[in-house]
């Protein structure tokens, strides 16, 4: 039964990457993929899916709802309050001046935004579009392969690994284990380093192999160009950036001070009143930010449902199995990784398998802190061929897909196995703060 349900899940996870290939709603496409993995594990469908399944599904909302609509309504109130928009613009004002190596800094725009941005805790379904369409710009003006826009969304995984960051996994980590958002800051600053370190050269390769091929912005980007490159559009009425730095200061300072939720709705708050005059109807604003928030909590609770309904099927344990004969310090974040994979999911991840790694790495001499911390980077796998957030992006972007799925995996498992593997041996090396 176990080899079956160990086919089951296989199954189900690649029937489950083709839904999200073919478009087909999220839920959907992780429920019918729970009903494979059910029917080959010899399990009741009905008990399963309002059992295991809908516990899973209901504990992640129930955990973590709050700071999903904080987050959609903080993002709503940069979004329509233009703060975002002004330090894009800004940003991208100092590139053009640049006269040295322009096009790499110009490349570094996006994931630079994107890593801010999602360090505050604001989700990558609205950071899209307050880099889009400037970064399409640059990108054109300077003549820049318009695939490398997928730098953003592939980089962000990394800055959960940053001490004080307020991603949903950087917090479910910080409830689960009791640890604080800082924990193990030296080991976190550690993991980025390395990270970023080889995420460079990758990027620094990828523009010199597009220069020798003659790649340009037109063979990914011509049907997202804008015609109106080199015309004078006039000047676009912006805030002042400072504002949107407060902001989004005010939001990291509350979170670590008190609680993630009391430095979303600072956040909210100072954003309503430093944009009220682009902020013109608050109400459609704030209700456009809850609305926002209905998609991600569904999407995400499902996946840990399916997650869940993993890690409880008899084939399962095959895995493992196999994983526990491995040491502890690498088995916890390759079980993780692997899940986040499959899944997509790092939170289901998480919630399904945190627990017992705690158990494993404490028996093994490893602290919390260190658990918790390397458990973050262990998620760099999340962004795979399935996401939403990939598929959602080269929609809006016109990317060609699969030129897109290329560069989101290089450049998130290159650099996120890196930062994983330098953390275990600094970890080997005493280094557990």
């Amino acid at each position: 039964m176990e080899i079956l349900s160990l086919v089951g899940i296989i199954l189900g996870i690649l029937f489950f990457i083709f839904c999200c290939f073919r478009g087909i709603q999220l839920f959907l496409s992780a429920l019918l993929a729970s009903l494979i993995i059910i029917l080959f594990s010899g399990m009741p469908v009905l008990d399963t899916l309002t059992g295991i399944w809908s516990e899973s599904v209901g504990g992640f909302i129930t955990n973590y709802i709050l700071v999903i609509v904080a987050g959609c309504l903080y993002g709503q109130t940069m979004v329509d309050g233009k703060g975002s928009r002004c330090m894009t613009v800004v940003f991208a004002g100092f590139i053009r001046k640049s006269k040295k190596n322009q096009k790499f800094i110009a490349v570094l725009f996006v994931p630079a935004i994107y890593m801010l941005l999602t360090y505050v805790g604001v989700s990558g379904f609205v950071i899209v579009f307050t880099v889009l369409y400037t970064a399409r710009d640059l990108y054109q003006e300077l003549n820049i392969p318009w695939r490398f826009y997928c730098y953003g969304g592939a980089c962000s995984v990394i800055s959960c690994i940053l001490p004080g960051s307020l991603q949903l996994t950087n917090i479910q980590l910080s409830e689960m284990f009791g640890t604080s958002l800082t924990a193990a800051p030296l080991l976190g600053g550690i993991g980025f380093a390395a990270f970023i370190v080889v995420f460079l050269l990758l990027v620094k390769r990828d523009i010199r192999q597009a220069e020798r091929t003659g790649e340009t912005f037109m063979d990914t980007g011509s049907a997202f160009a804008n015609p109106d490159i080199g015309k004078d559009t006039g000047e676009e009425e912006l805030p002042n950036a400072l504002l949107a730095l407060i902001s989004m200061a005010a939001v990291t300072i509350c979170a670590m001070l008190f609680h993630v939720l009391i430095g979303m709705l600072a956040g909210i708050l100072l954003n309503l009143i430093f944009f009220r005059k682009y902020i013109t109807k608050p109400k459609e604003t704030l209700a456009a930010g809850v609305n926002a928030s209905f998609g991600p909590s569904l999407n995400g609770a499902t996946a840990v449902g399916l997650s869940g309904l993993i890690a409880a099927v008899p084939g399962f344990s095959i895995i493992t199995n196999a994983l526990s004969s491995l040491p502890a310090l690498c088995a916890g974040p390759l079980l993780i990784a692997l899940v986040s994979f499959l899944t997509t999911a790092p939170q289901g991840a998480l919630s399904a398998f945190g627990p017992q790694i705690l158990s494993s790495m404490g028996a093994a001499g490893f602290s919390p802190v260190v658990t918790h911390r390397l458990l973050t980077a262990a998620t760099l796998s999340s962004v795979g061929p399935q996401a939403t957030g990939v598929v959602n992006t080269t929609t809006l972007a016109k990317i060609p897909y699969r030129k897109a799925v290329a560069v989101y995996l290089r450049m998130s498992l290159i650099p996120g196995l890196a930062a994983v593997l330098v953390m275990i041996l600094a970890i080997q090396f005493g280094i557990d703060s």
